[in-house]
């Protein structure tokens, strides 16, 4: 006599289906809230560094600086432009500002352009000429603009991060155009604003 053992058939009644989906179905768990916080607070950071870096980016800087005083000098005598000095450092972040913000634009590039020779004086890792250059005209931060005549004589200075609009207030008074830029002034600044506005 034969004794055979009858397994339940699971795969025709719908009881047997629904006992197989319980038995492959992963335990739920409860969501742990300190998990939920800690992922944000990870997504924050990084969204931040992010953020950061693109800041720090200098932007398309698009002046044609020049990085030679004497060629730019002669270029200023030839042109009877004034010359832009810029003084700046890539490890100086209001410069990296003006980089992104200000010489990008095409109207501040095309206002240098058209009215002064720009100079850029790399202070980053400067050699004995760019450090001559800063002590002779009285460089005591950056970024440091100053205008320079044909004869190399000091016009105006400007320093610190400053936006499009008012640098190019600031271009359009002393760019070739103005009265104060014409020549070899070899005045300051506030005699030259007083010669400005005198009748």
């Amino acid at each position: 006599m034969t004794v055979g053992f009858a397994a339940p058939n699971f795969w025709n009644t719908s009881k047997g289906l629904d006992v197989l989906f319980l038995m492959n179905t992963p335990p739920k768990t409860k969501s742990n809230p300190y998990r939920l916080g800690l992922g944000l607070v990870v997504l924050i950071i990084l969204l931040a560094a992010v953020l950061q870096v693109y800041r720090d980016r200098g932007g398309e800087d698009r002046v044609p600086w020049m990085s030679d005083f004497a060629t730019a000098l002669g270029a200023a005598q030839a042109t009877n432009k004034p010359i832009l000095a810029n003084f700046t450092a890539d490890w100086c972040p209001p410069c990296r500002d003006m980089n992104r913000l200000t010489y990008s634009r095409p109207e501040v590039a095309q206002a240098i352009d058209d009215g002064f020779v720009p100079l850029k004086i790399d202070l980053t890792n400067p050699d004995h000429h760019q450090e001559a250059l800063a002590l002779r005209y009285d460089v005591r931060a950056i970024p440091t603009r100053i205008v320079i005549d044909r004869d190399g004589n000091p016009i105006a200075t400007s320093s610190g991060d400053l936006r499009a609009p008012v640098f190019l207030d600031w271009l359009k008074r002393y760019g070739h155009r103005s009265p104060n830029a014409v020549g070899s002034s070899g005045g300051t600044e506030p005699e030259l604003l007083a010669k400005e506005l005198s009748p």
